[in-house]
């Protein structure tokens, strides 16, 4: 290994020589070296330095002896506390705190939530000395909201904020991820609490959940075990899925008249049109309400989770030099190289554009190789091209985003959201755009669908409804169970190869037994999303066209939502936590399908509309703006009616405020030196009554500053005025 090249293995040039010794000197020499070496001195530096953080260490060889395990744990309750006043940690203060300042607010309500504030262990004797006695100054859970994971007396940190705390030090110092990518390190994850799992596989990551349409899930749970980025994820899926239970009955009407129509033949194509437009606008007005409601939630979420926009930490991955810190002149930190940052993420565009591109050129490949006969085997073959596209593209959005070298985690996310957002739309949608809005302009005419002929509309619905079913339907419940399978195969494998000679394999620990099973990384949760948001899209954009879309979608989200549930619950990793205002960019993404679901409302009924055959352009052209408009004012009325901060979330902050309020008082109970002037003239007039004798300010007194307008006095004359302690002029008057 040429060590010039593992300077992006440094976090902090001042911390790597004083904290991992042997892993600096390597470096510091130059030259070439064995990774053996630098794996040794990665672990020696590791397993001595972190005990002297307060760390607890424990290091042990796996069942097979082909790989060395260090668990690193925080057990001390005063380490946990220490790290927390260093970085001014936030926590929770407890239900009983509020009602023993005498604040009547009901504990069963969710508006009642206590407030979070910076962790002060003195907070309780303060509280005790100011007048509330029952507050036990010894006692930390009299004052802040303490969690019973493994210390029966409890602890201020939760199992995620430790896990926090030795990731951020240990990132303080040396780029772990950038170590795994070298391969000095296999892996590093933060491992399960068995009792928790076992909890969270009954009351959440059971099969048996998929029967329960209320679609309930311990989100807060989640938020405490995985982070709020994962509990967001299942909270707009559970949402999602019961909002589809709302739409599926419209949908199940409306598919059954079609169906009737059809069957009776009676002014067939002028009542699908009916029906298709009444769709239309049930699908606007449902997607425009629950986009609104999700953004109450996530409001909601955010302000119970105390989730406010900081700056975050910079991201493991960041590549860059060392250079003289912009905040403190005396340290240093990493600095990458703007104008090739800037000159990749245009480079990762184009790449992505061609990719659009490439697209777009095999969809017509595809109804040209089919002679334009939409049937199984064109719609099987196109379900097998957007999955290979998908493949394909998946590897290439991740290295893309890791050239364009973002500094912060939401930055990073957010590009590789769009990314895949931007060439996923057009690997989804494409083939069902050119069906239903430029077939019928090109020399081909609309493909032809058996008896039907040729008919776009009827092309597309059955171009949806085998593609969706297959692309969407099939493939992600194959995915859910493919993951679970290698993770087992993996456990397995290990087994065969480690068996002993007394016929059976070696004992394996429960921490070491997760390093075989899947990982639920930040691309795994993007790409879980995306596929949710993808099929969403699908209802939004065609489910007035195909209402039978509706019913495959919700039961698309149902078996998400459940299969993702038992999954992360049995045979995934468990997550770095990280704290997300919101689904982010996600958000922005579903809003951008929203204005397309009602363009694609409008185009269907103009191009394909028996109503419009014959018209002007001009016509259609009215229609459609008239149709848009409609739409948007209708969200505009919704949104009055469902503000993003709902009366539940109101109330809450303003709870909050009450009770930080009533803290802060209790600081400053203590009256203040009396004032000065206490017995003077014009003060004894007011106390009697006299008010017409108060006397005028004398000019002698040292508040007088009015100015003689006299002769003597320069119009416009700058006055000048003394300086105050600081050197630093007061202020300075122009008087006219």
């Amino acid at each position: 290994v040429e060590m010039e090249d593992l300077d992006h293995l440094y976090s902090h040039q001042k911390l790597i020589q004083s904290a991992f010794p042997r892993l600096h000197a390597l470096v510091a020499k130059g030259g070439t070296t064995t990774r053996k070496t630098i794996r040794t001195a990665l672990l020696q530096d590791t397993v001595e330095y972190l005990p002297t953080r307060g760390f607890d260490v424990q290091a042990f060889a796996s069942c097979d002896s082909d790989e060395m395990f260090v668990r690193i744990s925080i057990t001390k309750e005063e380490v946990v506390q220490h790290y927390f006043r260093a970085h001014s940690q936030q926590v929770q203060l407890s239900k009983g705190l509020i009602k023993k300042l005498g604040i009547a607010q009901d504990p069963t309500e969710s508006s009642s939530a206590p407030p979070w504030i910076v962790f002060d262990p003195a907070l309780g004797k303060t509280l005790n000395e100011e007048g509330v006695s029952e507050v036990d100054p010894t006692v930390l859970g009299d004052v802040y909201r303490t969690y019973h994971g493994t210390r029966p007396e409890g602890s201020v940190a939760r199992s995620i904020d430790r896990i926090a705390i030795v990731e951020r030090e240990l990132g303080k110092i040396v780029n772990v991820d950038g170590a795994v990518d070298e391969g000095f390190v296999v892996d590093w994850y933060p491992v399960h609490n068995r009792r928790r799992m076992t909890e969270l596989k009954h009351m959440w990551g059971r099969w048996g959940l998929v029967f329960d349409l209320s679609f309930a899930q311990p989100i807060h749970h989640l938020r405490h075990y995985f982070g709020s980025r994962v509990a967001f994820v299942f909270a707009w899926t559970g949402f999602y899925a019961k909002a589809l239970t709302a739409l599926l009955l419209p949908a199940l009407v409306c598919l059954g008249f079609m169906i009737g129509t059809w069957a009776l033949d009676y002014h067939k194509n002028l009542t699908l049109e009916i029906l298709q437009l009444g769709f239309a606008a049930v699908i606007i007005v449902w997607a425009r309400m629950a986009y609104l409601r999700w953004a109450q939630e996530c409001k909601y979420f955010c302000t119970a989770w105390n989730l406010t926009d900081s700056v975050p930490p910079t991201r493991p991955g960041y590549r860059g030099e060392l250079v003289v810190s912009e905040l403190n002149a005396n340290d240093t930190e990493l600095r990458g190289n703007t104008y090739k940052e800037v000159g990749f993420r245009y480079i990762s565009a184009a790449i992505t554009l061609f990719f659009c591109a490439l697209v777009m050129v095999s969809i017509y490949v595809w109804i040209t190789l089919f002679d334009g006969k939409i049937g199984i085997a064109a719609s099987v073959c196109l379900s097998a091209s957007i999955k290979l596209f998908e493949v394909i593209f998946r590897p290439v959005a991740v290295w893309t985003t890791n050239l364009e070298n973002h500094r912060y985690e939401s930055d990073y996310t957010d590009a590789l959201i769009w990314k895949n957002v931007a060439f996923e739309s057009i690997n989804y949608y494409y083939p069902f755009i050119y069906i239903m809005v430029f077939a019928k302009f090109t020399d081909a005419g609309c493909p032809s669908v058996g008896q039907y002929g040729q008919d776009c509309i009827w092309a597309l619905r059955r171009s949806l409804m085998i593609t969706v079913f297959i692309l969407v339907g099939c493939f992600r419940v194959f995915e859910v169970f493919q993951l679970w399978a290698v993770a087992r195969l993996k456990l397995k494998l290990e087994d065969w190869n480690a068996d002993t000679e007394d016929g059976g394999p070696p004992p394996r620990a429960f921490m070491e037994e997760q390093a075989k099973y899947s990982k639920f990384e930040i691309q795994d949760q993007v790409e879980t999303m995306l596929q949710l948001v993808l099929s969403l899209g699908y209802v939004v954009l065609f489910g007035a066209v195909a209402p039978v879309v509706v019913v495959i979608i919700w039961a698309v989200f149902v078996l998400q939502l459940r299969g993702s549930a038992w999954l992360l619950s049995h045979s995934c990793r468990r997550t770095f936590p990280e704290d997300k205002m919101g689904e982010g960019a996600w958000r922005r993404a579903v809003e951008l399908i929203l204005v397309l679901g009602v363009l694609s409302s409008a185009l269907v009924l103009v191009i394909h509309g028996e109503a419009f055959k014959g018209t002007y352009l001009l016509t259609k052209i009215t229609f459609t703006f008239i149709f848009v408009v409609a739409a948007f004012i209708s969200w505009q009325v919704l949104a009055q009616e469902f503000p993003e901060k709902d009366r539940h979330t109101q109330l809450m902050l303003r709870k909050r405020d009450y009770v930080m309020r009533t803290v802060s008082k209790l600081g400053y109970t203590v009256s203040p030196p009396q004032g000065a002037e206490q017995d003077g003239e014009d003060l004894r007039r007011i106390r009697g009554g006299e008010f017409a004798e108060v006397p005028r300010l004398n000019p002698a007194h040292p508040g007088w500053t009015a100015v003689d307008t006299a002769e003597n006095q320069a119009e416009n004359e700058e006055i000048n005025v003394p300086e105050d302690e600081d050197g630093g002029e007061l202020h300075q008057r122009i008087i006219p």
